[in-house]
């Protein structure tokens, strides 16, 4: 990161590049490059709460993939997968293999701060991000070797189609360590959180396992087609304190994870498990609760005449709440009740209380509507995925542009009631991945993928590619 203060003509920059730059209020401006490779004025009236939304877009021709995204108390971290060449400022990174892992900063008025990308031959990504501390967590998966850090380097390599993977940076991008497990098939973690203010061992992971999957200690058992594991791990060195493994003849999905410090939990789709869950052949939503050692606990679904699964969860009002995606009609055992879909696919919200699904809302029209993250902010929930067609939370009717738009809702932590939506619009596809809830700026962080032209609040971006990359501050009235 390029850190001037304001007026300073001392740096040479490259033209058009965004820079980082001092307020006289200390807060952090925003600068662009001009012509002559100079900073520009700072403009220090786009950064404070009562700013605009800021957004970027972020990629080449070929294809790049956000996934997940987290707030790190001044500004934001991005990670993903990327093709060819990716432009996040600074240098451009360039891909290795087929796809390659990339890490992004940014600061509170999107300015660059450092990024960085890894990767080897193969096909490697990120898909889970988490901070604390000065700390930022990365899961994901890779094949073949994949090399860290150049000096001394940290290689890892796999052992089957696709490994498991999580690594520390620090908040200036520094590796301080990195971890792979995995066996024969395609295995890889795909969500990560922890535990704020614990003294240790409070990183937990989800993800999926083929054939079986081998750590330190022990060996998770196949059951027959795509698995689900859980760990808790070390955030010193990432040493395990334990794995556990769920899974049935089908496939089975892992949507999301959450904990309270006391409990953790774990939700997504299965289509045959061994925690006491009936078999099902279209695929239903589960959800299941471990003490903080691992050992099982309580475990609860979903059924109906379609697909259901749950895609996200989180805690918020107290309440333990989990957001997924059902087609015909979603059935809850007890008490009984039967929610039809108005569409194709609606999207439903649901807590967990007393080992059981407690109240229930959905959302849909005659459409398709997706949920890909639920993410708590205190004393509520933020909501994010995409539709086509029309979608109504309540708050007034969004109308999908093209083939699809994004969205993001926060709804109330206790009852699940509307309170704020966002509507980013595409002339081609968009779908928000990932979203947040930044208390220092008390905005969200949003990003995702697009293609053609997208319009967030007053900002326009146009995409370069067969996919793009987007990511945004959004302060909703």
């Amino acid at each position: 990161m390029l850190l001037l203060g304001c007026g300073s003509t001392d740096a040479v920059c490259t033209v058009g590049e965004t820079l980082s730059c001092s307020c006289p209020d200390g807060r952090e401006g925003v600068s662009t490059c001009d012509d002559l490779g100079q900073p520009g004025a700072c403009a220090c009236d786009q950064v404070g709460p009562e700013a605009a939304a800021w957004s970027r877009r972020l990629g080449d021709e070929r294809e790049q993939f956000v996934i997940a995204l987290a707030p790190t108390g001044d500004g934001v971290v991005v990670v993903g997968a990327f093709e060819g060449v990716l432009d996040v400022g600074g240098v451009p990174l360039v891909s290795a293999g087929s796809r390659d892992i990339f890490v992004a900063s940014f600061g509170p008025g999107g300015a660059h701060r450092w990024s960085r990308s890894y990767g080897g031959p193969g096909d490697d990504f990120a898909r889970a991000v988490v901070a604390d501390e000065g700390a930022i967590y990365i899961a994901g998966g890779f094949s073949d070797e994949v090399r860290i850090v150049a000096d001394e380097p940290i290689i890892l390599t796999a052992e089957g189609m696709t490994d498991a993977f999580v690594m520390q940076v620090s908040a200036t991008g520094e590796v301080g360590w990195a971890q792979s497990w995995g066996a024969l098939g395609f295995d890889a973690f795909t969500r990560i959180t922890l535990v704020e203010g614990a003294a240790q061992n409070k990183l937990y992971l989800g993800g999926y396992y083929q054939l079986s999957f081998t750590y330190e200690g022990g060996v998770l058992p196949p059951a027959g087609g795509t698995d689900v594991m859980v760990a808790r791990l070390s955030e010193v060195d990432g040493a395990p304190v334990f794995f556990a493994e769920v899974g049935g003849a089908g496939d089975d999905f892992m949507g999301g994870i959450a904990t309270d410090g006391t409990n953790f939990y774990a939700a997504g789709g299965y289509q045959g498990f061994d925690m006491g869950l009936p078999n099902s052949p279209e695929g239903n939503a589960f959800l299941l609760q471990y003490d903080a050692a691992g050992a099982p606990q309580t475990s609860t679904y979903f059924s109906g005449a379609g697909r259901d699964d749950a895609r996200d969860m989180a805690i918020a009002g107290g309440h333990v709440w989990i957001a997924g995606r059902f087609e015909e009609q979603l059935e809850r055992l007890a008490p009984p009740a039967t929610y039809a879909a108005v569409g194709g696919q609606d999207i439903f919200l649901a807590t967990f209380v007393g080992g059981t699904f407690g109240a229930v809302q959905t959302f849909g029209d005659g459409g398709r509507e997706e949920v890909t993250c639920l993410t708590s902010d205190g004393d509520g929930l933020l909501m994010a995925g995409g539709f086509d067609g029309t979608l109504d939370f309540g708050l007034g009717s969004m109308q999908a542009v093209g083939r699809g738009d994004g969205y993001v809702v926060r709804v109330d932590g206790m009852t699940a009631a509307p309170l704020q939506q966002a509507q980013l619009s595409s002339t081609g596809f968009a779908q928000v991945e990932s979203a947040a809830f930044d208390p220092a700026t008390e905005r969200w962080w949003v990003a995702g993928r697009f293609d053609g032209t997208l319009t967030i609040g007053d900002d326009t971006l146009v995409s370069a590619g067969q996919s793009d990359l987007f990511i945004a501050a959004l302060r909703p009235e």
